[in-house]
């Protein structure tokens, strides 16, 4: 008895050392994997206790964080979506904004990538775009080869040309968040969406930096003055609801709803 006693010390010892050992492993390498595949990723984390009061260091830190990052940015032209009731009728746009939100850095799911396309394997886009937007695109994945612009059928994987995308759209996107609430986990914000194209002269800069100032400050009023009748640029007011995808692989955040406020 004293034997075996001794021998289930041993063992449990050395599982112990083991899971000591192995668990930071793991979350080390799980955070080194989400930055390297979303270099630009902001770790946001939003409880219905932080938004509260929006005067409260935690809303503008959350408000803050939302506006400056990268993903969350490219993920906010998703327009006139409900996944509620999703149709194929707008799967050109879903496809659009699936190639334009993708992390290209992310290649641990990319099948292949050259110059212009990058190709999943089937199953990955179903599971993409379930985090993007919440839908089963399974039934309409034959139709992806119609918009045969952005996306083609090779060797069993859909690859989608992101060198189109990017042709079409080169303006720079920044956010200007003017209210935040949580509830069941879905997240609703009120957010201009300012897009404008810069060349970066020396004038532009300067106006880059005031409109940078303003939403800081949240005057959206003169930021939208100075992107409409200085940069030439569009500004659109709509309301998002989304979750953070906290183990997402593609997407870091699920669009639900994208509706325009004003009109």
């Amino acid at each position: 008895m004293s034997e075996n006693k001794v021998t289930i010390i041993i063992l449990a010892s050395i599982v112990g050392i083991f899971f000591l050992i192995a668990i930071p492993s793991i979350i080390i390498s799980n955070r080194n994997d989400r930055e390297k595949n979303f270099p630009d990723y902001t770790n946001v984390q939003i409880t219905e206790k932080d938004v509260e009061d929006v005067s409260s260091k935690s809303y503008s830190d959350i408000k803050y964080q939302l506006e400056h990052d990268h993903n969350f940015a490219k993920e906010s032209l998703i327009s006139n979506f409900n996944y509620k009731n999703y149709s194929s009728s707008n799967l050109q746009e879903l496809i659009w904004n699936f190639i334009f939100s993708f992390e290209l850095n992310n290649t641990k799911y990319i099948s292949s990538k050259g110059n212009s396309k990058f190709c999943l394997r089937q199953s990955n886009v179903v599971k993409g775009f379930d985090e993007l937007y919440g839908i089963n695109i399974t039934k309409d994945i034959p139709l992806f080869e119609g918009y045969y612009q952005y996306v083609n059928y090779n060797n069993n994987r859909y690859c989608f040309n992101y060198k189109n995308v990017s042709n079409e759209y080169n303006n720079d996107i920044k956010l200007g968040i003017d209210a935040i609430s949580v509830k069941d986990n879905i997240v609703t914000t009120n957010v201009y969406v300012y897009e404008y194209y810069t060349t970066l002269t020396s004038e532009e800069k300067v106006l880059i930096n005031n409109l940078e100032n303003y939403i800081n400050n949240s005057n959206f009023s003169a930021s939208s003055d100075i992107v409409l009748n200085n940069l030439n640029g569009k500004v659109t007011h709509k309301q998002l609801q989304f979750k953070i995808n906290s183990d997402g692989k593609m997407f870091k955040y699920q669009i639900l709803v994208s509706k325009n406020i004003d009109y």
